[in-house]
């Protein structure tokens, strides 16, 4: 059967499923089990099985669908996936990780492909086609369905692998106890919950000191013999991230075709999903809803910023952000705020032209390596709810990676508790910009069991129905990431330059 054919009886029976299995879905009891089960799609994607039952990328195929036809830039071009087990045969059920781009070396280009999951063992991949030339096709199986289940069963199941420890300190006497989400120490406790952003916070009663005496705490991984063999084998590096063999070409040439642009400036707007954000081009991203304006020099950016009081509130990935802008503009100068931890605020001020650059964590969940002070964590909630907001307030916040190891829910539940805060923000002044980034990718780790970006992607999505419908910018990094392909957590300069320049060009307006 051709496999136009192939892919149009796939789609028929793909609907016809879905039907079928909406109707098993349990009725949301909440926001927040609404967003949970729209995100992992548990009723589609539980094959829990044997290694050799798994998809094999080496086994499977994809094929450009019309390779022969004439594509001009402005098409779609489509590409069926079929896949395979470790032993060759077939597979009849959906479910795997993939990650799909299309690319130009020579012209440093690049976008991110989106993937349909037909339920069958099959995949439509789409790519809009943007440059005149050869476009090369990569499709990455990232997970099997059988991987992606295990990395989703223990971030629900097994939600203290990642652990903590705090320490009290008293006159050189230290003494530890385990450190919880929730009240859940057996004994005495001592509850350091913030009651205004409602992010909880409890550790064991050391055995002599008070709760006065708390002063770091260190986190540690806590994950010991709960992998199978099976397990395991599915989790090897080899076995992450691996090239699926095309079936056939696996590039097709885009001729030029003239397109006219409709689209306007950057402009805050409703947050609305998009299947394809923008793509590079010479390593400049440009977004498929916007024109973006490009800051490559120092004065165009002091004179976007010029009066502009900016709050970034995140990761080390906004970290980056403030770096960028620190060295990018010589008139902008770091200040001293009495603490030098990375983790700890950063601060730099242009006394001439007016601004100010600040950057803090989001407040926990927080990882690193070392003892932290608790106290330097605030909550973002409660960071935003100190800002009266103004046209000459830029508030961007983004956070992500730090609750990959943690239950979905739990991260769900902290987005709502932003959104919240960021709708107050909005209501006691309008004019106040606000940018959301999402998490990028990061490189494959071997503590994968919590830093794999099966977790990343379910939290984007997750990112993306919360905040649908805020009037926001939107940087979407994991699209930019994909495209540029980078596999680093802090992505580099040629990535962190282009989501300034988009972060930029809403917020100022030529």
């Amino acid at each position: 059967m051709p496999k136009f054919s192939i892919l149009q009886s796939s789609i028929a029976q793909f609907k016809s499923d879905s039907q079928q299995k909406s109707k098993s879905i349990p009725k949301p009891l909440s926001e927040v089990e609404s967003i949970y089960w729209a995100v992992v799609e548990y009723h589609q994607r539980s094959q829990l099985g044997s290694f050799n039952s798994s998809t094999k990328a080496r086994n499977s195929r994809y094929y450009i669908l019309d390779s022969s036809a004439n594509f001009s830039t402005g098409d779609i071009l489509r590409v069926f996936v079929e896949t395979f087990n470790q032993l060759g045969q077939k597979q009849t059920y959906g479910g795997d990780f993939l990650i799909a781009r299309a690319f130009n070396t020579d012209l440093q280009a690049g976008v991110k492909g989106s993937v349909l999951d037909m339920n069958d063992g099959s995949y439509l991949v789409t790519f809009p086609l943007f440059w005149q030339g050869n476009t090369r096709i990569s499709i990455r199986l990232y997970h099997s369905a059988q991987a992606a289940a295990v990395i989703r069963k223990l971030r629900e199941n097994y939600p203290h692998r990642m652990a903590y420890r705090g320490i009290f300190i008293s006159q050189g006497q230290r003494e530890t106890s385990d450190c919880y989400f929730e009240a859940r120490h057996p004994g005495p406790i001592c509850d350091f919950s913030d009651l205004n952003s409602g992010v909880q916070w409890i550790c064991g009663k050391p055995p002599s000191l008070s709760c006065d005496y708390f002063r770091h705490m260190e986190n540690y991984l806590n994950e010991s013999n709960i992998l199978s063999k099976d397990e395991e084998m599915l989790l090897e590096s080899s076995n992450i991230l691996t090239e699926v063999t095309p079936g056939g070409a696996a590039s097709v040439f885009v001729h030029k075709q003239d397109l006219k642009s409709t689209f306007g400036q950057c402009h805050i707007q409703s947050l609305k999903p998009n299947s394809f954000s923008g793509f590079f081009l010479n390593n400049r991203w440009i977004p498929s809803h916007c024109q973006i304006q490009y800051f490559d020099s120092p004065d165009k950016t002091v004179q976007c910023l010029k009066g502009k009081k900016v709050f970034l509130i995140g990761d080390s990935t906004t970290r980056q952000w403030w770096e960028y802008l620190l060295h990018h503009i010589p008139s902008l100068k770091a200040v001293d705020v009495g603490r030098h931890e990375w983790y700890s605020e950063h601060l730099a001020i242009d006394v001439a032209n007016d601004i100010v650059v600040q950057w803090k964590t989001h407040g926990m969940p927080w990882q690193t390596g070392g003892e932290i002070v608790f106290f330097d964590l605030h909550p973002a909630v409660n960071q935003i709810n100190t800002i009266f907001g103004g046209p000459d307030v830029v508030l961007v916040f983004t956070f992500g990676p730090h609750f990959s190891p943690f239950p979905l829910r739990r991260y769900i539940r902290a987005l709502i508790k932003v959104r919240t805060a960021l709708q107050k923000l909005l209501i006691r002044n309008p004019e106040t910009i606000v940018i959301l980034k999402n998490t990028n990718t990061r490189k494959v780790y071997s503590d994968i069991l919590h830093r794999s970006d099966l977790l990343s992607s379910d939290m984007n999505k997750a990112f993306s129905m919360v905040f649908k419908g805020m009037k926001v910018g939107f940087v979407d990094a994991w699209d930019m990431t994909v495209a540029y392909d980078s596999w680093d957590i802090h992505p580099s300069s040629g990535v962190v330059k282009n989501e300034i320049d988009l972060f930029l060009s809403y917020v100022c307006h030529e």
